[in-house]
């Protein structure tokens, strides 16, 4: 027989989710970048990801988080990058990726090696 059945069910959701994968790279060879320390102006750092939490309502609101790196030896500046998160609702996880670019350091020639490299690329016309 069909009965009706009183289904109190609850129903609860995880607190939204959102993490930021960051690469550092450098220019131009875009070979990756060991030894680099990352921070962000919001979320948890942790090795190269930033995390964002939800509020008390397990939501994310929509945000922008700077993120930026320590250059580490041979380096001159890694530059820094903005990234847009969008918002979370409660239950959803979202993943970025940022990519930052650092900039070896270029050390100066000695003159006697630019003199000699002048030098040897001049060619003579006969």
């Amino acid at each position: 027989s069909c009965e009706k059945e009183d289904l109190n069910a609850t129903f609860t959701t995880e607190p939204a989710k959102a993490t930021i994968n960051v690469n550092v790279v450098e220019f131009p060879s875009g070979a990756a970048v060991s030894g680099v320390t990352i921070s962000a102006d919001k979320g948890e750092v942790s090795g190269m990801v930033v995390t964002l939490k939800a509020g008390a309502d397990g939501s994310i609101p929509a945000q922008d988080v700077a993120i930026s790196a320590t250059a580490p030896a041979g380096y001159e500046a890694i530059q820094s990058v903005t990234v847009h998160v969008n918002a979370v609702k409660a239950g959803g996880v979202a993943t970025y990726n940022a990519t930052l670019v650092a900039v070896k350091t270029v050390t100066p020639e000695e003159p006697a090696q630019i003199e000699r490299s002048r030098c040897s690329s001049r060619k003579r016309i006969a």
